[in-house]
């Protein structure tokens, strides 16, 4: 097997992009002990986090400085160099050597690769780390109002974003108190359509959500919490349209009952950079296991612009591969040799999603979609009603939003838990990481029971 031996820890370090992953890329380097130079090159003034700029951000419940990663000080405290600006170009340094079966390839020096900004400023850095993220895929249908004039078409990528929304919604309110609120339709079948649905609804707009019946959310977290999810949105008054919003399929009536569309249809990687340095790209910037670029020495690329899911948890995973990578601190054996073999499905942390809408919180670790497989459970755990006179059917989803609290588990054909999604009960969760990493083989009549502590099951093993 051919390898590519790096010199000795670099001297510095260039991470272009200062969101989740780019933030924990600079936090870990630090952290694990770096005393090299780190440049971080954002637009943005400071590192910040996105999740919040769909829940409680837009509804007003965080302000600005509340996104920010690492508090006020942050960059000045770990000896970061900050750099407000945009990276335009980026010269690289020697790609790696031609490799044939079985030889060696070693740079005897790293190169230095240099980057431009829109500003005027050059930079180098031995090392780079593309972190340019992703931007809000277009929405490709053109609407109209009932007159014939274009439908007003948001995307939200950002805070910016966020403002101009709730200075629509606001501004109608006061235009008029006896005016009728904004009407918002949302476009998307995946988390951040429902998250947006949930945050223009609690500012007091109409809203309608179409998504398709066969949603994000149910493959993330299991038919029931998506049932339950849905029910919430019902319960705050938001329709619920089972149908992708498309010009040459319109429901009747849909123009005259739409001011604004919010469209959250995916995300594009921001290529650009990348590209014009000539690195490998498809459907975003190749990378290893280790997210290192393939064919140029020192460059890794982390975070949403690389292939696969986009998510919180994704990025700060990926920003950390790079790192263990860079300063040599990964395991020198593949992860099968040196981990427990007690559960093929998560010897590393499993995979964590949530969302945040209204006052509910759901959370998934690992794959609800392994129930589908033969020999594995699906356990449902129905919690308590909020209140002791709300009673519902037991085993029913399609409660109204009643029911607040439940978890689904999936176990595997030796009864061990690889999969679990809770609505509303974090303890839940992380009891639930243990016992995944653990291996722990599990009774299924005490995952059902909403009694029962998960970490007894920890403890008495």
């Amino acid at each position: 097997m051919s390898t590519t031996a790096e010199p000795a820890t670099p001297g510095s370090v260039a991470i272009i992009g200062g969101s989740v992953a780019g933030f924990t890329a600079a936090h870990t380097l630090r952290e694990r002990g770096y005393a090299g130079a780190i440049t971080v090159i954002d637009p943005n003034p400071y590192p910040y986090d996105r999740p919040p700029v769909s829940g409680d951000y837009l509804t007003g419940a965080l302000d600005e400085p509340g996104l920010r990663l690492g508090g006020a000080h942050w960059a000045e405290q770990h000896q970061i160099r900050w750099v407000q600006a945009v990276a335009t170009e980026l010269h690289l340094g020697h790609r790696r050597a031609e490799q044939t079966a079985g030889s060696v390839a070693t740079a005897a020096t790293r190169s230095t690769h240099l980057i431009r900004t829109g500003d005027g400023q050059q930079l180098s850095a031995e090392v780079v780390i593309l972190a340019t993220g992703a931007s809000a895929a277009p929405f490709e249908h053109s609407l109209a109002d009932q007159d014939g004039e274009p439908l007003p078409v948001l995307t939200v990528r950002d805070h910016t974003d966020v403002d101009r929304i709730r200075q629509l919604i606001t501004s109608r309110a006061e235009e008029s108190r006896s005016s009728p609120p904004l009407r918002i339709s949302v476009a998307g079948a995946g988390l951040l359509a429902a998250e947006l649905a949930a945050g223009v609804r609690q500012l007091g707009a109409a809203v309608r959500l179409y998504q398709p019946h066969h949603r994000q959310a149910a493959e993330i977290f299991g038919d029931t919490i998506a049932e339950l999810l849905d029910a919430d949105h019902a319960r705050h008054g938001v329709e619920l349209i089972q149908q992708y919003l498309q010009a040459d399929a319109l429901p009747e009536g849909f123009t005259a009952q739409t001011d604004l569309v919010l469209a959250a249809v995916g995300t594009v990687p921001n290529t650009q950079l990348a590209e014009q340095a000539g690195l490998p790209v498809t459907d975003g910037v190749a990378v290893d296991d280790r997210q290192r670029v393939d064919g140029v020495c020192g460059v890794y690329a982390i975070g949403d612009l690389t292939p696969g899911a986009k998510h919180w948890d994704q990025a700060v995973r990926s920003a950390q591969r790079a790192v263990a990578d860079l300063l040599d601190t990964s395991p020198t054996a593949e992860p099968d040799q040196v981990l427990p073999k007690h559960n093929e499905h998560h010897r590393v942390a499993p995979r964590w999603i949530w969302t945040d809408r209204y006052d509910t919180h759901a959370g998934a670790l690992g794959e609800m979609a392994l129930a589908a497989r033969p020999g594995y459970q699906l356990i449902e755990r129905w919690g308590r009603p909020i209140h002791e006179d709300e009673s519902t059917l037991q085993g029913s989803a399609a409660s109204g939003g009643q029911r607040r609290e439940h978890a689904s588990f999936v176990l595997d054909p030796q009864h061990r838990l690889c999969a679990v999604a809770a609505l509303n009960q974090p303890m839940v969760l992380r009891a639930a990481t243990r016992l995944m990493q653990r291996g722990i083989v599990i009774d299924p009549v005490d995952l059902a029971d909403p009694d029962l502590n998960l970490r007894s099951l920890i403890r008495n093993r």
